[in-house]
């Protein structure tokens, strides 16, 4: 198994897809950085930019980032249905739970691993801003424990939108499949519940990824689960989807 995931993991990570968005994020974080940094203008009154203020910014760039998450796991399983690659990959390795478990267990660590190098090199282009226009005071310990833990849970949902991204393309054999189903449901069935059916909040994924992330429940009060409940919802529909497309998969000819 083992050398099957190292296997997966360099065809993910050689990818020109996957090497576009690491890219243009890293020039939306260059390009942040820099505004904020010519326009951050302390004076009387005003510190400036300051560090504190960076888990606020984890917690609001983990949207896009889970995004991308997403995006990355219904390429990877669909460009393997467009291109023909799984019926080369059965010819070797014809066992198809192992093979989809390698995949999934492939997707979720190179997410995990990518969404805290972003988060953190967001983190090194903001520092020279606090340092000259701005304040580290109040970077204490419990900061960086309540930021580590915004950082790990972000990670933790981006990693369950890649893994839901991949399962919705495994069945679809279809990149598009994935997108055009998480948009209709990100932009459209998420809006009509919240107004239609208010009751049914408690089961959204984005509010309960809400309350996960930002681990203040209180600012979620229609969802009413504590941080760890919601996170073990958005779990539960990762395996649920994961299951369902390992199923099809299993039973599905790829001729």
């Amino acid at each position: 198994m083992s050398s099957l995931v190292a296997s997966e993991v360099r065809r993910l990570l050689s990818r020109r897809l996957g090497r576009w968005l690491a890219a243009l994020t890293l020039l939306g974080i260059a390009v942040s950085a820099l505004i904020v940094f010519f326009r951050t203008n302390p004076g009387v009154g005003d510190p400036g930019f300051r560090i504190t203020e960076l888990r606020s910014v984890w917690q609001g760039t983990s949207v896009p980032l889970v995004m991308l998450g997403w995006v990355m796991g219904a390429s990877f399983l669909g460009s393997d249905w467009q291109t023909g690659t799984f019926t080369t990959t059965l010819s070797w390795e014809p066992r198809r739970l192992r093979l989809f478990t390698a995949k999934a267990a492939t997707i979720v660590l190179v997410v995990f691993a990518g969404y805290l190098i972003l988060q953190l090199v967001l983190g090194l282009a903001l520092l020279p801003t606090a340092l000259a226009r701005g304040t580290t005071s109040g970077a204490d310990a419990v900061w960086a424990r309540e930021a580590a833990g915004v950082l790990l849970r972000g990670g933790v949902v981006a990693t369950v939108g890649s893994v839901v991204g991949m399962s919705i393309a495994m069945v679809g054999r279809n990149t598009g499949a994935a997108l055009g189903v998480g948009f209709a449901y990100i932009a459209v069935v998420e809006a009509l519940v919240r107004g239609l059916r208010p009751g049914w909040i408690p089961y959204l994924f984005g509010d309960n990824a809400g309350v996960f992330i930002t681990a203040r429940p209180d600012e979620f009060p229609q969802v009413g689960r504590s941080t760890i409940e919601a996170g073990v919802v958005l779990v539960l529909y990762a395996l649920l989807l994961a299951s369902a497309a390992a199923a099809v998969f299993r039973a599905r000819d790829v001729t």
